[in-house]
């Protein structure tokens, strides 16, 4: 028969479950918290259990009492195994739904990050739009003005050949003018020459025929006579003014004025 004992060795396997959940409280830091169908499963299992040990304080009797409290206390300490294993379960399952809480922050967070990269993206494009316009607009412009200094240089160079042109005529034409004039003055000088006739006589006057060293010279005055230092001798190759002596004869000098030949008698 089941006795005083066997009630009272009953008593720690009941209570062993409450102090193992309440030390996974403290090592887990916080308030412990099952789901509602763990909780049911538990209370069943500790119902079974305590039906069970009713039926072996109360049903049985006989030398078999010791085996079955055995049993029943092997199966109690699986079960207990069991509750151990699912609280540790539970936990893990918490950590999980913690760290989906962080993932679902970050998460957020990313989504956030994300929206503000597509509003920069946008932004970008704006810009980049932006400045192909700005850069087609410089490169029609640029190309107008290269048009226009082309233009101008083409100008520039055609006038300058023009005024080149037009000074190597005038210098050609000046050139021209001033061998004319030149041929003009020469056949005017010859003309004037070749009009003028030669005088008969040179503009001093000739007193005679002196002989000195075997050369002969002629005593010539330019004006009246007055004093013997008033008379020069002029000898063969000499000129006075635009006369020159050519030859003295027995009765006459040749004289050679303004390329003629002139023969001047002797007193």
């Amino acid at each position: 028969m089941s006795g005083p004992d066997e009630v009272a060795s009953e008593a720690p396997i009941k209570a062993e479950p409450a102090d193992h959940q309440e030390t996974v409280s403290k090592r887990s830091g916080k308030p412990f918290s099952m789901p509602l169908s763990v909780k049911a499963g538990l209370g069943c299992v500790v119902l079974m259990g305590g039906a069970l040990i009713l039926v072996a304080l109360f049903g049985r009797t006989g030398g078999g009492d010791d085996e079955f409290l055995n049993n029943l206390n092997m199966g109690l300490a699986g079960t207990r195994s069991d509750i151990l294993l699912l609280e540790e379960r539970v936990a893990h399952v918490e950590g999980y739904e913690e760290r989906l809480e962080r993932l679902d922050v970050g998460d957020a967070g990313l989504r956030e990050s994300l929206e503000g990269l597509s509003g920069v993206a946008e932004r970008l494009e704006d810009l980049e739009q932006r400045v192909d316009q700005l850069t087609s607009q410089i490169e029609i412009r640029l190309a107008a003005f290269s048009e226009q200094l082309d233009s101008e240089l083409a100008e520039a160079h055609a006038a300058v050949e023009v005024a080149e042109q037009q000074t190597l005529l005038a210098r050609q034409a000046r050139d021209e003018a001033q061998a004319e004039a030149d041929r003009a003055a020469t056949r005017q000088a010859s003309t004037a020459q070749s009009a003028a006739p030669a005088p008969s006589r040179p503009p001093f006057s000739i007193s005679g025929v002196e002989y000195r060293g075997g050369r002969s010279f002629l005593s010539i005055a330019t004006g009246p006579v007055s004093a013997l230092g008033e008379v020069r001798l002029l000898g063969e190759r000499e000129s006075e003014g635009e006369w020159q002596l050519v030859s003295i004869g027995s009765s006459s000098a040749e004289f050679y004025y303004r390329g003629r030949s002139v023969t001047v008698p002797l007193p």
